[in-house]
């Protein structure tokens, strides 16, 4: 009762980003290609929090370059090298919140950067077009700073070169069917956000999520006109970055040991050409997602959480949809979405209830020359449920739902130039 809640603070999330990039392919002859790109963004981000009130001016910027070589009879291997440079920049000021407004208390003042380093290479073969296998490797290096303008402190930290080997084996059993088995190693370093979050104090001890993934699945087409698409996986992931809340209501992240995260998923689609009048071609699909996430060794604060379900993770989600295309250029999509219940806590003590949304969309195309215009327009949650989207995961207070928008419309008009002779 002593903290103000998040409509007398108006707390609210306003983002607004610039994307900028430049691709060039080259094809040198019949057996060497190259690809560079340069990309860019910049983002003015205002978070007005329940405790604070957060400005963030963000500016990333890299490059990425692979060159690949064909080889063999018909071509059946290929070998792919390449290095990726990623740079990013942040101004981040936190100040207090007066319903809505920034105070002149100002929390923290920080400059925050960030390098990462990547090269990468790859081989391919097939032999006689049934077995494909893929073996490769990155290697990476991360640095961190920081700069903290109110005490001048200023910080370096460089994560340790990362080798993230991966091995990929398919069998086409024939032209509908295939089956493959992948194995991989990888890391997740901590984001700012994480490193920098609302409390405002520079977290120097966290460390980079590690984990092993196998996973084996099957895909291809029954009856000519169904695909599916079915993966079985193992990921055991080791200091795991999770989310706490301070007794203000401020997050902060930990590394929380070991999870076990195994599941299925699964999707089947039907697609059917009619070429009449009146319909072109109809599309019927769905998805199914079984997620059997558990901490493994997880202690904070002298409770064992170990055994507990990942928090914040759906065990079960199902997502369906028609879609619809007519001879006039106008389309329908229709999509549902059922998510079961969701663990808020790492005691496993409080669930967000199930829900079930609808929405529809509708359209028309109309290409003229080069130019392609589309007109849309369309409803989500139609059945206007109610429900929790974003939950505050560990609240303090057990403050952990923010009510979704209710039934909500949308329309828009997206002009494109098509690339053809």
């Amino acid at each position: 009762s002593t903290i103000p809640g998040a409509e007398q603070q108006k707390a609210e999330v306003k983002n607004a980003t610039t994307y900028v990039g430049l691709k060039h392919d080259a094809k040198w002859n019949e057996r060497w290609n190259s690809s560079t790109g340069v990309f860019g963004s910049i983002t003015d981000f205002t978070n007005a929090a329940i405790r604070n009130y957060e400005e963030r001016a963000e500016y990333t910027g890299g490059l990425r370059h692979e060159t690949s070589f064909t080889f063999g009879q018909a071509r059946a291997g290929k070998a792919v090298i390449g290095t990726e440079i990623q740079f990013f920049d942040s101004d981040v000021v936190v100040s207090g919140n007066d319903g809505g407004q920034k105070t002149n208390q100002v929390f923290t003042n920080d400059k925050l950067g960030a390098a990462q380093y990547l090269f990468f290479v790859q081989g391919e073969y097939a032999i006689q077009r049934k077995w494909f296998f893929t073996l490769g490797s990155s290697f990476n290096f991360l640095r961190y700073t920081n700069k903290n303008f109110l005490t001048g402190n200023e910080s370096r930290r460089s994560l340790a070169n990362e080798v993230s080997p991966r091995l990929s084996v398919l069998r086409r059993i024939n032209q509908d069917h295939s089956v493959y088995v992948n194995v991989s190693r990888g890391f997740s370093p901590p984001t700012f956000a994480e490193a920098l979050p609302s409390t405002g104090v520079y977290n120097t001890n966290l460390n980079a999520e590690r984990g092993v993934s196998n996973e084996a699945g099957a895909r291809g087409k029954l009856f000519k006109a169904v695909e599916y698409d079915v993966a079985l996986y193992d990921f055991r992931l080791k200091d795991a970055i999770v989310i706490q809340r301070a007794a203000d209501g401020a997050e902060f992240f930990v590394n929380a040991g070991s999870t076990i995260q195994q599941g299925i998923e699964a999707t089947l689609r039907w697609r059917k050409t009619f070429n009449t009048a009146i319909i072109k071609s109809a599309v019927v699909w769905g998805a199914l997602t079984l997620n059997d996430y558990d901490f493994d060794e997880y202690e904070q604060d002298g409770n064992n959480f170990s055994g507990n379900p990942v928090t914040g993770v759906a065990p079960t989600i199902v997502a369906s949809g028609l879609d619809v295309f007519f001879a006039k250029g106008i389309y329908v999509n229709v999509t549902s979405n059922y998510t079961d219940r969701i663990p808020l806590n790492d005691a496993a003590d409080e669930y967000a209830d199930a829900y079930f949304l609808l929405g529809a969309r509708a359209g028309y195309i109309q290409e003229v020359r080069k130019v392609r215009l589309e007109v849309f327009g369309g409803v989500d949650n139609a059945t206007d449920a109610v429900y929790s989207l974003g939950n505050d995961l560990n609240a303090v207070g057990r403050r952990y739902y923010n009510a979704a928008a209710p039934r909500n419309y949308f329309a828009g008009v997206r002009l494109g130039l098509i690339n053809r002779p």
